[in-house]
């Protein structure tokens, strides 16, 4: 696993944690406002070798090596499980959750981040704009994924579970699409009548100019 790679798994860890403590009831329950934003704060900033390690507590076990294994077998392996894939523990139905998540989260971060790099060279108004559409064929590579993954699933040790996760997480990141699809649109909205904004105080200036040169 390359710098690069750790680098990134341990962002999507720390923000899958922060998720978990922002979220978690019982957690708020027992700590004062002060004492949970800290603690929120501290997600955000955890190395990569107790990420993984938290990540692990929160229900996967052997966390890396079986991240390592479904890059390689794919999301069915986390799924369903495959022979020669040691999930110890009988942690199969945690890593069907979290797990499958931390998955698609890298390989959305491995597609769209060298595709916001590019829009980054783009003009400022017209940066959110490419942020979104990368966004949006991320979500269709993952979802096009899942889709091949779920054919896998026959080949898995269990098929129904395998499925059923992979369809859930299949919702999930249409839902996400949608999301995007629709800030791109409101992004592009606010763009367009920026444009115009301009256009026409270019228009008025040219107006004024004329109407000087006649008086």
């Amino acid at each position: 696993m390359t710098i690069l790679d750790r680098d990134l798994i341990n962002e999507i860890c720390r923000d899958t944690i922060y998720k978990a403590v922002m979220q978690s009831q019982s957690v708020k329950n027992k700590l004062t406002l002060q004492e949970h934003t800290t603690l929120c704060n501290y997600a955000l900033s955890i190395p990569y070798k107790e990420s993984v390690e938290l990540i692990s507590e929160l229900g996967i076990r052997d966390f890396e090596s079986n991240f390592k294994s479904s890059l390689k077998y794919g999301a069915a392996a986390i799924a369903g499980g495959i022979a020669g894939i040691k999930v110890k523990g009988g942690a199969i139905g945690a890593m069907a959750g979290l797990s499958l998540g931390v998955l698609f989260s890298y390989l959305f971060r491995k597609t769209t981040d060298p595709c916001w790099l590019a829009c980054i060279k783009t003009k400022p108004d017209q940066k959110q704009m490419c942020k979104y559409i990368c966004y949006i064929k991320g979500c269709d590579s993952i979802i096009s994924d899942i889709n091949k993954q779920i054919n896998r699933c026959s080949a898995t040790k269990n098929p129904v579970k395998c499925q059923r996760s992979l369809n859930k997480a299949g919702v999930r990141w249409k839902i996400k699409k949608t999301k995007y699809r629709e800030q791109l649109a409101l992004a592009k909205d606010k763009y367009t009548k920026k444009r115009l904004k301009s256009r026409t105080r270019e228009i008025k200036k040219q107006q004024r100019k004329i109407a000087r040169k006649l008086y």
